[in-house]
């Protein structure tokens, strides 16, 4: 198998360290008696060998044919974020450390610079569908909990990473939800772009959308992943750049810092971007 990383410092050394088999790519996985093609090991190998080779479509569809299990439901989660929402170790190291040449962390513009196009756009049509991969990348960690007979926070710490990093980017998708809801697409979720364009889509939640089932809804998946961006916070060590940046998108999200984001925090979040 090919080997995606050498050795680095700094930031990326940091997230490699504490990101040990995110999203397939760090795992150390080695299996004995895989002779039988149609053996679970043997399929549990080549569904990690196709995640490894960047053919998410193709580990999905191996291990939608195997018993649900802690490794099963993780890599499934790798192959749907990494498949639909273009989530993978390589992307993200790349795009942390182009914000921090730029002088930009701890910015939305560390998810939104990786979940869309080649010119980082998003279409409105497509946000739905790449919130619900989100959701269903998030499902597997909560079935393997519920596997383990464990809370969310007691997973282990390399699970709760990667359910940090699908929390800011379901935050991320859905601030872009609501922002289409104000205005026609495509929506890029840059700070950049949100400041050149948010005339036409401030206040994000009007008076009138404010109390609706589909607000609501959307203030409860936020809610429910900034638990979840805590939970990574709490992993990394205590001088890591990687926690500033999901501490500080945190704390510029939930403005009196109560763990709760209210209507007028997201409003706030937006107009002062």
């Amino acid at each position: 198998m090919k080997r995606l990383f050498k050795p680095m410092e700094g930031r990326r050394n940091q997230l490699l360290v504490l990101m040990a088999g995110f999203f397939m790519f760090l795992a150390a996985v080695s299996f004995t008696g895989c002779d039988d093609n149609d053996s679970y090991e043997a399929k549990l190998e080549e569904a990690r060998m196709a995640l490894d080779d960047g053919n998410y479509a193709r580990a999905k569809s191996i291990l939608d044919t195997l018993p649900q299990t802690v490794q099963v439901l993780e890599y499934l989660s790798n192959a749907v974020a990494g498949g639909e929402l273009n989530l993978d170790t390589l992307n993200i190291i790349s795009t942390l450390d182009e914000l921090d040449n730029e002088g930009n962390t701890g910015s939305i513009d560390m998810i939104g610079r990786v979940i869309g196009d080649e010119n980082n756009q998003l279409m409105c049509a497509d946000i739905a569908t790449k919130l619900q991969a989100a959701t269903e990348a998030i499902l597997q960690f909560k079935l393997i909990a519920e596997m383990k007979g464990v809370e969310l926070n007691a997973l282990t710490d390399n699970q709760k990473t990667q359910l940090g990093l699908l929390g800011v980017t379901r935050i991320v998708l859905t601030l872009a939800h609501r922002i289409c809801a104000r205005v026609e697409g495509p929506v890029i979720m840059t700070e950049a772009w949100i400041q050149d364009n948010r005339a036409g889509f401030t206040p994000l939640i009007t008076e009138a959308q404010e109390g609706t089932e589909e607000v609501t809804a959307d203030l409860a998946m936020i809610n429910e992943d900034l638990i979840y961006v805590g939970y990574a916070i709490d992993v990394f060590a205590e001088t890591n750049d990687i926690k500033d940046d999901f501490e500080e998108f945190k704390a510029e999200l939930d403005g009196n810092q109560d763990g709760t984001v209210t209507v007028a925090e997201l409003n706030s979040y937006v107009e002062n971007l």
